[in-house]
């Protein structure tokens, strides 16, 4: 008996740990409506994104992103707020964005080190300006949505997706908020 009962427990816990399927079959835009955060790692430019978007089911969106470098350990750090629609194609999701503010949110030793060296000074107003040209500029971007399921244990959905550039392919992992 105990050993069943211990067998049963392990099994409970490792379950808790699997994703499934939310529902079989295609991905449909009334699954993806909704608020989530979705995080993607540029390690070939060193940066990551952190990507609060709410998709609303009118096809508008609402994108509010921490763009932070380098990737493992945060120095320079920006906050973009963008609006614009969103499209569902069979597995294909697109994004026009327009960004509406950019505003630096440097840790305190960025800013230090920007005060005191003007290397970090000239680099942070170079980012700085990279990331202002996009303001009420239109951007397009398309991922391959390569699945959508549910963690079992925390009952969130998770969404995986592939963007991909001339160069290379990047991949995005959302979470439902």
């Amino acid at each position: 008996m105990k050993k069943f009962v211990l067998v049963a427990f392990t099994l409970s816990l490792l379950s808790g740990c699997t994703l499934i399927d939310m529902e079989p079959g295609k991905v449909t835009k009334r699954k993806l409506v909704g608020n989530w955060e979705c995080t993607t790692n540029y390690t070939d430019h060193n940066f990551k994104t952190v990507n609060n978007l709410k998709l609303n089911q009118d096809g508008s969106l609402t994108n509010n992103s921490t763009v932070i470098e380098p990737i493992d350990k945060p120095f320079f750090v920006y906050e973009v707020s963008s609006t614009g629609s969103w499209l569902l194609n069979e597995n294909r999701l697109s994004y026009t964005l327009t960004t509406k503010a950019v505003t630096p949110r440097h840790t305190a030793e960025a800013k230090d080190a920007i005060e005191k060296d003007l290397r970090y000074k000239d680099y942070e107003e170079k980012l700085f300006k990279k990331y202002s040209q996009r303001i009420n500029k239109q951007n397009t971007i398309n991922f391959v949505i390569t699945s959508l399921k549910r963690e079992q244990n925390t009952g969130k959905d998770v969404l995986s997706l592939v963007q991909q550039s001339a160069q290379k392919s990047y991949n995005s992992n959302c979470v439902r908020k």
